[in-house]
């Protein structure tokens, strides 16, 4: 900054100071989960260096961490990181090393934050399954969370950055969380639609089953069996938790179906309801079906 008052001539530079101080104050409000003010304090950053690579990664994790459930910053988060990354990559008389390990870094970053969606995601669902909305609303925060893991992968797929401390073990865990997440996608799941008998002796929840059409059901088919593939070349006893569903259709009832000529008249959801909720309550019920 130069002036004329007080300091005829003299060229006093503080942008410096400025930004060193910004970045105390993101890292701190980070620390302690205010991300709203981290977000402000890397967007003022960025306003003086908008190059600055710490920043626009910084940006990026706050932006998500702040966003609302109904409304992930996934996509911006992802694109933060990537420019971080190009923007490292520009840094004048950086080396190799420093790259790599601010990919490293960034992948890190990536992995926890899409643990953090994964996590969330199920733990709504878990708590509003009843509603219509929560298994659509759970499978749009899966992909989410597939998204980062994916990206994640990709950055640590490179041997350079495999070669560093944790950037291995987030390559191979990556896939392994994307498996998991393939596998929620394609379950069958529930939803209740009124009460049965209500007020009375055996009153009972009504439910109605939904799914991923088979389009969607068999992309994630598909990109289950490549991690699944990818992690066994590297770790060939792996077996994962559960299997996947690889039935791309809602489990209905044959016979039912065939005799009333539909799978989705009221007769067939009644015999369908009957069984699940009732027959297979009982190990007499499970045999007569």
């Amino acid at each position: 900054i130069t002036t004329n008052n007080n300091f005829a001539g003299a060229n006093i530079n503080v942008v410096g100071a400025n930004i060193d101080n910004l970045v105390v104050l993101a890292q701190n409000a980070q620390d302690i989960g205010n991300y709203e003010e981290a977000k402000e304090y890397y967007s003022r950053i960025l306003e003086i260096q908008p190059m600055n690579s710490d920043a626009l990664l910084g940006k990026g994790i706050s932006s998500l961490y702040s966003s609302k459930m109904s409304d992930l910053k996934t996509d911006e988060l992802i694109g933060y990181a990537k420019k971080a990354i190009q923007s490292k990559r520009k840094e004048e008389g950086i080396t190799d090393e420093k790259i790599f390990e601010f990919i490293a870094k960034t992948a890190g970053e990536l992995y926890a934050a899409a643990i953090m969606v994964y996590q969330i995601s199920m733990n709504d669902y878990d708590d509003n399954w009843k509603y219509q909305s929560s298994a659509p609303d759970l499978w749009d925060r899966l992909e989410k969370a597939i998204n980062i893991f994916l990206f994640v992968n990709a950055l640590t797929e490179n041997e350079n950055v495999n070669k560093i401390e944790n950037a291995s073990l987030q390559y191979k865990e990556s896939m392994k969380f994307v498996c998991i997440c393939c596998v929620e996608m394609c379950k069958q799941r529930q939803y209740v639609t009124g009460i049965i008998n209500p007020g009375q002796l055996f009153e009972a929840e009504q439910k109605s089953e939904i799914k991923l059409n088979q389009q969607l059901h068999q992309k994630y088919l598909d990109l289950y069996d490549t991690m699944y593939q990818k992690i066994k070349e590297i770790e060939p006893d792996y077996k994962p938790k559960e299997d996947i569903n690889r039935n791309k259709e809602i489990n209905g009832c044959y016979i039912a179906t065939c005799v009333y000529g539909s799978y989705d008249c009221p007769q067939v959801w009644t015999l369908r309801r009957f069984r699940d909720y009732t027959l297979d309550e009982t190990w007499y019920g499970r045999l007569f079906i």
